[in-house]
């Protein structure tokens, strides 16, 4: 599939606009280049080679859900457009109240689906606290292929897929998936596990 190709600075000023992101052209006129792999187009202030790295990861992940569910909807049919990001101070840009409150998260990616095109946020200097530094980005696209096809999942399972493919990891020949997070064995070995009952009653209105 073939999409038009926009300049650089009207991709992001595009997304400025449709998040309402009071961003300065300063910004938005930094060094960007673009990588355009086969499925995901690539913008990025942190280099060819960054960029590259960033588009073959999510080629990666792609590949994987086309191989394990070889009967799913794995393109969405409107552009995958990533931003990958030079430093923490870069995601300022598109979120501008980051990093406000020294309380909040930190955070390492982001993906966002919108009607007309997807978009995703990856720090490249990011080191993960999970063992995946791509685990948010691959937790939220298992999230976007699910809603792609099915609909009504319930909330422990539609969760659970997305932890279990957030883990992924690749190398040059193989992947691994399901891989245990070291953060999580911990959780449970400090608290209480929820109740069956409970856990199959969530919805997103629900405190847990």
């Amino acid at each position: 599939m073939t999409w038009p190709r926009p300049s650089l600075f009207a991709i992001i000023l595009g997304l400025v606009l449709v998040l309402g992101i009071p961003g300065r052209a300063s910004d938005r006129n930094q060094n960007w280049i673009e990588v355009r792999s086969p499925h995901f187009i690539v913008l990025s202030n942190a280099g060819e080679k960054e960029g590259r790295h960033v588009a073959a990861q999510f080629e990666n992940i792609r590949a994987l859900f086309h191989a394990v569910f070889t009967k799913a909807r794995v393109d969405p049919g409107k552009p995958t457009i990533i931003f990958a990001l030079r430093n923490e101070d870069s995601l300022k840009i598109f979120l501008p109240e980051y990093g406000t409150n020294p309380n909040a998260k930190r955070l390492a990616g982001l993906f966002l689906a919108r009607p007309d095109m997807n978009f995703a946020l990856v720090r490249t200097d990011a080191s993960s606290t999970t063992a995946n530094e791509y685990h948010t980005l691959y937790h939220e696209y298992t999230h976007s292929i699910l809603r792609m096809n099915f609909r009504g999942l319930p909330l422990w399972l539609d969760e659970g897929f997305a932890e279990f493919y957030g883990s992924t990891q690749f190398d040059s020949h193989s992947a691994s998936f399901g891989m245990p997070d070291a953060n999580l064995l911990r959780l449970l070995q400090r608290e209480n596990l929820i109740p069956v009952a409970a856990l199959v009653s969530a919805d997103f209105s629900s405190p847990l």
